[in-house]
């Protein structure tokens, strides 16, 4: 028996606009972000959408405001940052990015 690995398949891009509409509908409603309005959709009309979706609809019609993590996610281009934190405060003490 051989095993081939999987063929890498391209993401959609469109999102449908039924599930535009149930995702702004819903935040019009409760007023989550993308993590909870996620849980909230799954429950609440038994669909399950992903949360960078639910956040790329928000985004979109300015619901949310801009993450820089999600940024970074959303162009696909390689960047790196490196972030030193205090252990007890949490505190970002000092940062060093770069576009790549």
């Amino acid at each position: 028996m051989v095993f081939l690995p999987a063929t890498p398949q391209e993401k959609s891009t469109s999102i449908p606009s039924e599930t535009e509409a149930l995702v702004l509908t819903a935040h019009e409603m409760y007023s989550l972000g993308p993590n909870h309005l996620e849980k909230k959709i799954e429950k609440e009309y038994g669909v399950n959408i992903p949360q960078n979706t639910i956040y790329r609809i928000l985004l979109t019609h300015g619901r949310v405001v801009i993450s820089m993590r999600k940024m970074i996610a959303l162009n696909g281009q390689d960047r790196w940052l490196i972030a030193f934190m205090d252990n007890s405060s949490r505190l970002i003490t000092c940062f060093q990015g770069s576009k790549g």
